[in-house]
């Protein structure tokens, strides 16, 4: 399957710039995200690689093959650019059946009527809609829906699956199974994948990269893990992560095992966090500690480590969510969100120890921590 580049990818409409300067190579059957909120451009450069919108500025290439680039006038429509795609609202033809929907970009195609009905079986086998080809879609689930949607999307064997929120339409579980059975297909196929939605957690599930857009611009291009535990920007650890974001100063630097480790000194606490790169002394950084990282308890006990950070403060809020337990502690002016087991009921305004371990802190320098290459 061949990469998808962009190339200083821009797009305006009169004087709004929804997307700019978007540089990405999504790999050879990869499975790659664009992350944001709405308004961000992700869903405005998909469909610039999919042909159904024009950019107004940079290269797209799939493979070998430059498919837009409008410094020399060159557009390729969509049905020359062997992209196949699946729309938020799935796009089903209500008064068509299951299979006729499966059918028709084949035969828009002009295959054989064998060939259709060979590519069409196959690819309602692989999203188990085989048993449903002669039903009308109007009596389709929302599962089933979006997965004949797939289904029409992979029957012509596309170069690039290109899918535009396809779970968000879906209730929770049925959204839990559908990733599983989508990331499967995905692997199964070994199809280069660009997959947006504004859910981060589904875009960890699903990813082997996740490019990370805010104002239409790229904030951060990286695995799961890396966004996640290493955000470069205050604004990809706040969207990314349910995290606390606590103002500090550097007072000492060193290498360590993984990362630079810093010293910090904040207001009425002390510690050390880990840094991408090495700070000078006297820069104000700010500090992201996850609130599945946190500790909290009700004694003021010694740390584990001599390398944790401690904070004394009050419970303000506890909220039981089943499988974890969302504490709200306030800590003098810092308000920290600790996500905790589900049997740790702690009352509201009881005291309590937070604690947090060195690998679990990240930091961000002030001078880059709004810096995202695009507007605020």
């Amino acid at each position: 399957m061949p990469s998808v580049q962009l190339s200083g990818v821009g797009r305006r409409f009169g004087d709004v710039s929804a997307v700019r300067d978007v540089t990405a190579v999504i790999p050879d059957g990869a499975f790659v995200t664009l992350l944001g909120p709405s308004g961000c451009g992700k869903t405005t450069t998909l469909r610039m690689v999919a042909g159904l919108e024009s950019n107004t500025s940079g290269v797209i290439s799939i493979g070998d093959q430059v498919v837009s680039d409008p410094s020399r006038s060159l557009f390729l429509p969509p049905e020359k650019r062997n992209a196949g795609m699946v729309f938020q609202s799935y796009a089903i033809w209500p008064h068509m059946t299951v299979f006729e929907n499966v059918a028709y970009p084949l035969r828009l195609r002009r295959l054989a009527r064998q060939d259709v009905r060979a590519k069409v079986m196959r690819a309602l086998d692989l999203v188990k809609m085989a048993a449903y080809a002669d039903r009308p879609a109007p009596l389709l689930s929302g599962g089933q829906q979006q997965r004949v949607a797939i289904a029409r999307a992979i029957a012509f064997e596309p170069s690039v699956l290109l899918l535009d929120e396809p779970l968000s339409n879906l209730d929770a579980k049925l959204r839990d199974e559908m990733r599983i059975e989508l990331r499967a297909l995905q692997q199964r196929l070994k199809i280069t994948t660009i997959f947006v939605t504004h859910d981060q957690e589904e875009a960890m599930a699903l990813s082997d990269r996740i490019i990370v857009m805010r104002n239409g611009g790229i904030l951060q291009d990286d695995t799961p893990e890396g966004i996640y535990f290493r955000p470069s920007t205050l604004n990809v650890a706040e969207f990314c992560t349910t995290s606390t974001i606590i103002p500090a100063t550097v007072v000492a630097s060193r290498p360590g095992p993984r990362s630079r480790v810093l010293e910090v000194r904040g207001d009425g606490w002390s510690g050390m966090v880990q840094s991408a790169a090495d700070v000078s002394v006297g820069t104000a950084v700010s500090v992201v500690v996850r609130a599945e990282s946190i500790r909290a308890d009700v004694s003021p006990a010694s740390p584990s480590s001599d390398q944790d950070i401690r904070w004394r403060g009050r419970i303000e809020k506890n909220v039981f969510r089943g499988f974890r337990r969302t504490l709200v502690v306030r800590v003098g002016e810092t308000s920290f969100t600790v996500d905790a087991p589900p049997e740790n009921d702690i009352g509201v305004d009881q005291d309590v120890t937070l604690s947090v371990s060195l690998r679990d802190t990240w930091s961000i320098p002030d001078a880059t921590a709004s810096r995202s290459g695009v507007a605020p």
